[in-house]
């Protein structure tokens, strides 16, 4: 493939974040944010975390864009929600995001069902790990733990899971991926 670009300009696949969107980050609205992902039927809650908001809407106008562009019916999350994920049942606390992929019991002491393609990013309460997310990819990358350098890829990756349950009520249905991860998590199905 040939990738041809004007004189005078040099092709970048440099993945991290520029002075521009640093800067949309610094100053991005979140309720905004917050009130435009409602309107399009995404329950949310950034916690005042700029970073996941911004990168988040981003992911989404991505989606968006594909739609349209491509007529194509891609989902979107039902949910993004940011949460100390000690508060959760069942969740790796030290994981930086996941999707809630059936209706479930997911908060510790309460009765409250989250519902499924549902996006939770870890609060991390006593860290600043969400504002050095740039270097944070380049690490990862480096030490072979994600497979590009891309500062929105652990977003990127949370909303093609949302993508591949979408894909998989499609061709199984919701029951019968209920089932599937419910028999994913059967001590004799875990051993074998």
């Amino acid at each position: 493939m040939n990738i041809s670009y004007f004189k005078n300009q040099d092709l970048s696949f440099n993945a991290g974040m520029t002075r521009k969107i640093k800067n949309e980050i610094k100053y991005c609205d979140i309720q905004k944010i917050s009130e435009y992902m409602s309107k399009e039927g995404i329950k949310n809650d950034f916690k005042g975390n700029k970073t996941i908001a911004w990168s988040t809407l981003k992911c989404m106008q991505l989606i968006q864009t594909l739609n349209k562009l491509y007529n194509l019916k891609l989902d979107l999350p039902k949910g993004i929600f940011v949460e100390d994920f000690y508060k959760l049942n069942g969740v790796n606390t030290n994981a930086f995001g996941f999707v809630n992929y059936a209706p479930t019991n997911l908060y510790k002491d309460t009765s409250q069902i989250v519902s499924e393609q549902t996006i939770f990013f870890n609060e991390f309460k006593d860290n600043h790990i969400w504002s050095d997310i740039d270097s944070l990819a380049d690490n990862d990358y480096s030490k072979g733990l994600q497979t590009t350098d891309f500062f929105l890829e652990k977003f990127i990756h949370e909303f093609m899971h949302v993508l591949h349950e979408q894909n998989l009520i499609l061709r199984i249905g919701g029951y019968k991926l209920i089932e599937l991860l419910q028999s994913m998590n059967r001590p004799e199905n875990i051993k074998a």
